[in-house]
């Protein structure tokens, strides 16, 4: 899932999974109030990940037309609360958590403290 910064039309008009995902190209009512079901959702950024690049998009960043990094908060995606993101946090129900490594390489310790907790609160 790629997300031109230089052609952000034709990331629109061409992106098979990731606009509609994020509510971007046709809002879904529908697909937002499944976000805003979730009692808690936690949200994983690997320091190292050599997939999701830039490693930022996996807390909603993203990178601007010359390369830089914009932060979740600076989004369309967040701003207009496209998918809930930001009434998850705004109410204490989203976390942010970047731990070392790869991406999805999860020890046992992360998955105890990490991925477990929320299945269970």
């Amino acid at each position: 899932f790629w997300r031109d910064p230089t052609n952000p039309q034709g990331y629109l008009k061409h992106s098979r999974f990731l606009a509609e995902a994020n509510n971007e190209r046709n809002f879904d009512q529908n697909r937002k109030d499944l976000w805003l079901a979730l009692k808690h959702a936690r949200f994983v950024k690997w320091e190292q990940d050599t997939t999701i690049i830039p490693r930022e998009s996996s807390w909603w960043g993203m990178y601007s037309p010359d390369y830089n990094i914009v932060s979740r908060f600076d989004t369309e995606v967040y701003k207009k609360d496209l998918i809930g993101i930001r009434t998850l946090e705004e109410e204490g129900r989203a976390d942010f958590i970047s731990i070392p490594g790869d991406h999805m390489k999860f020890s046992h310790d992360q998955i105890n403290n990490i991925v477990r907790p929320v299945f269970t609160q």
